[in-house]
């Protein structure tokens, strides 16, 4: 999880806008999930000073520990945020958050063999519909994605029964999009609906991509997604002929109403 000091406050800035004017737009969670989103905070309050103490500053004690980021001037204190931690988390770097538990039964019609579902999520950038989707399926949470159910599903749940505390796993993907307002989710809203309705000439499009990590928690079990987001106009393009080729070449290969054609995965140590 690294952030990026130019874009931190803005990014942040747009976060907080989010959560301040409509909590339930931007937050949602399962009683059950207090443990995975308690553990969570505790491992970005250890992590983040020591990883970028030129960001975040942490003192105090217990509920009264507060941390402090540098480049928007706020703090935050923990025990402000003891029903909603995950959003504490959310609200203090870059990337959206989503924690995942595993259900006991694979589901069965309409969603047959998944093993997961949505416990809790923080999410400014990636998609809406939070209230809709907790407690459900990744193939639920993924719908608007075409082929997501011939082409990530099983990979993804594979992925998840395969995970372990000590390593965490990455992947990439891209779109296409309309907007070049970062705090614009791509799906799950009618602002992004009406979006992709819309025709507009290909080099007043957006390229957006987003980093995703993958890690289970020790001691909830829970599974932390992290979705990370990269705008940048498509006609920035023009100045590096070897991306633009590389995205040409994407997307002379895709199929019919693909949303998410290229991805690439790897293993965080």
């Amino acid at each position: 999880m690294v952030q990026d000091p130019a874009l931190h406050k803005e990014q942040l800035g747009h976060k907080k806008a989010g959560f301040d004017s409509n909590r339930a737009t931007t937050f949602a969670a399962e009683e059950r999930s207090l443990p995975g989103q308690r553990e969570c905070l505790e491992l970005f309050l250890d992590y983040l000073p020591k990883r970028h103490p030129e960001l975040y500053t942490v003192t105090g004690d217990g509920d009264n520990r507060t941390i402090s980021v540098s480049s928007t001037g706020e703090m935050h204190r923990v025990g402000d945020y003891a029903a909603r931690p995950l959003e504490l988390c959310n609200r203090i770097v870059q990337e959206d958050l989503v924690l995942m538990r595993a259900i006991d039964q694979p589901t069965t019609e309409p969603f047959g063999g998944a093993k997961h579902v949505m416990t809790a999520a923080a999410v400014v950038f990636s998609f809406g519909d939070l209230q809709e989707k907790l407690s459900s399926p990744l193939t639920f949470i993924h719908a608007p994605v075409p082929n997501f159910e011939e082409d990530l599903n099983k990979l993804l749940n594979k992925t998840f029964d395969s995970l372990r505390p000590e390593h965490a796993v990455w992947r990439n993907n891209w779109l296409l999009v309309e907007s070049g307002d970062i705090a614009t989710p791509s799906f799950g809203t009618p602002e992004a609906l009406a979006a992709r309705k819309q025709l507009m000439p290909a080099r007043s499009r957006f390229l957006k991509v987003e980093l995703q990590t993958l890690r289970r928690l020790k001691k909830s079990n829970d599974i932390l997604f992290t979705v990370r987001t990269f705008l940048q106009p498509i006609s920035r393009l023009e100045g590096d002929p070897a991306a633009a080729a590389t995205l040409a070449a994407s997307l002379r290969g895709l199929r019919p109403a693909s949303a998410f054609p290229r991805t690439a995965a790897g293993t965080v140590a």
